[in-house]
């Protein structure tokens, strides 16, 4: 029976994560938003780990050879290990693996972390300079 709900579970997060990467509908993108960033690393990371990782374990708990559940574990914890450095970590993501529509849609967020990184060192340079 565990088999099974992690399979579905799987299968239903990979499926919702597939519409959402390919943003072919303006619904399909309105988890990219200036206010809400930790939607997007969930969308990007969570979702796709979530569902590798229950693929994973269903293949672990199935009644199929010691081999092919190996394979299951070994899956899991790779996507779980995906999910720390990326997810919880916040390592940026490669650009190779986000949607082309994305980059687009979010090229204004470099320039302004730039910014904003700049005034930050500048602050700090002139807090320096005054003590």
């Amino acid at each position: 029976m565990a088999t099974v709900v992690l399979l579905l579970v799987g299968l239903a997060a990979l499926a919702l994560g597939a519409w959402l990467r390919l943003g072919r509908t303006q619904g399909a993108r309105g988890w990219v938003s200036d206010t809400a960033r930790q939607w997007e690393r969930f969308v990007l990371v969570g979702l796709p780990t979530i569902a590798v990782l229950c693929l994973g374990l269903s293949l672990s708990t199935a009644a199929v050879s010691r081999d092919v559940q190996r394979l299951g574990v070994d899956v899991a914890a790779l996507a779980g290990l995906l999910l720390v450095v990326f997810g919880v970590m916040g390592v940026p993501m490669p650009s190779w693996s986000l949607p082309r529509w994305y980059a687009a849609r979010t090229a204004h967020r470099k320039d302004a972390d730039r910014r904003r990184k700049e005034r930050r060192r500048a602050e700090r340079a002139r807090g320096r300079a005054h003590t």
